[in-house]
């Protein structure tokens, strides 16, 4: 009997988006050698008026990178960076709270009717740690999420997975995961307005 064809399949869409994912972070470090660092301010207004002219299109886009990322652990801060240059602040963060509670759907729906949960199967055979981590969310629930959510270093899908294969509510896991990131958003996004208007002034 031949292996199912899912874990493969998975593993080749995950080397795809990474590829290009490093193509995207690629291109944007060479336009901004190319010219941010010449003509910074000039070319920040030119962004942002073709932002302002195709407004719903640039949104669409913004939002859809953010929403699936989430399947294969890609962070959300290249993409909120982007977002820091291209919108107001308050824009920006509206837009990234919006699309981290798609992205977080998007991957219970995922798991709960696609079965994109095998390479964290393996995982959690594999490591103790993971399990420990379980049994952690099963005890505490919500703040275990928040607290998370609010942590940069770690993903905030992999701790929705993990509540997700535990078969939380998925009213609760979306809530605490909005709770915790939109302190870090703001952090994020205010800051990084605040970082960028001082570049600019210098």
């Amino acid at each position: 009997m031949s292996e199912p064809a899912g874990p493969a399949v998975d593993t080749r869409i995950r080397r795809v988006v990474f590829v290009l994912w490093i193509g995207v972070i690629a291109i944007g470090l060479y336009l901004n050698w190319r010219y941010l660092a010449i003509d910074f301010e000039g070319t920040l207004e030119i962004v942002r008026q073709y932002v302002q002219d195709n407004f719903a299109i640039v949104v669409l886009l913004y939002l859809i990178v953010i929403s699936l990322r989430g399947l294969v652990f890609l962070p959300s801060t290249p993409v909120l960076l982007i977002g820091v240059v291209i919108f107001p602040p308050w824009q920006n963060y509206w837009l990234n709270l919006i699309g981290i509670v798609l992205s977080s759907f998007i991957v219970i729906t995922a798991i709960q009717r696609f079965g994109f949960a095998n390479s964290l199967e393996r995982l959690r055979a594999s490591s103790p740690a993971y399990h420990r981590m379980e049994l952690q969310l099963a005890r505490f629930g919500p703040p275990i999420i928040v607290g998370w959510s609010f942590f940069p270093l770690v993903p905030t899908d992999l701790i929705v997975y993990l509540a997700t294969l535990i078969r939380m509510r998925t009213a609760t896991i979306l809530l605490s995961v909005l709770a915790g990131e939109a302190v870090l958003m703001a952090i994020y996004v205010f800051g990084g307005s605040a970082l960028l208007d001082l570049l600019i002034s210098l």
